[in-house]
């Protein structure tokens, strides 16, 4: 018993940890975008 609840914990601290990456990913080329549409786009890449 306390092996299954040990197994769904583990399911879900990897699922969130996976979440918060995604997240973080978006949050970062969100950020990107903001900070290049306000430089302009002529400085380029």
């Amino acid at each position: 018993m306390s092996f299954d609840k040990l197994h769904v914990v583990s399911f879900f601290i990897l699922n969130y940890a996976c979440f918060m990456e995604a997240l973080r990913k978006m949050f970062l080329l969100l950020l990107f975008r903001i900070i290049t549409k306000k430089k302009g786009c002529s400085s380029g890449l």
